[in-house]
């Protein structure tokens, strides 16, 4: 039977300060969200139980549904930890949608990894790159 006084870090999961950072982190990638889109972005608070996505923008104007896990780390958001983070999301995602993991280090900037073939099929959408040869 489990020793209720021990941790969860110490059964091999998440403690109380790495749950309070990636807390932390979700917050910070939603703020980012709502300044760079206009409208409000619902954290998936209940994801952790069925393996769902943090953070998820609705489909809207035809454009796809994005589907996020953030990842806040002291160092190393690569490797098995990027992987994982992937693995999920892909568990989560219906037709169509597209996986993006937001991560940062400490004292870092937020980086987004996502599939090269849809941020360049993005970037040929802007006018900004259009008739660049």
């Amino acid at each position: 039977m489990d020793d209720p006084r021990v941790t969860m870090h110490a059964r091999g999961g998440m403690g109380r300060k790495a749950r309070a950072k990636g807390r932390a982190g979700e917050k910070e990638t939603r703020a980012m969200l709502e300044r760079a889109f206009g409208r409000v972005v619902r954290i998936n608070y209940g994801q952790s139980a069925y393996g769902g996505d943090d953070l998820t923008l609705p489909l809207v104007n035809g454009l796809p549904r994005l589907r996020i896990e953030v990842k806040r780390r002291k160092s190393g958001v690569h490797g098995a930890v990027l992987r994982g983070a992937i693995e999920q999301l892909e568990k989560c995602m219906d037709k169509g949608d597209v996986g993006v993991v937001v991560s940062r280090n400490d004292n870092e900037p937020w980086y987004a990894t996502l599939p090269a073939e849809t941020l360049f099929a993005w970037l040929s959408e802007l006018e900004l790159y259009r008739g660049l040869k």
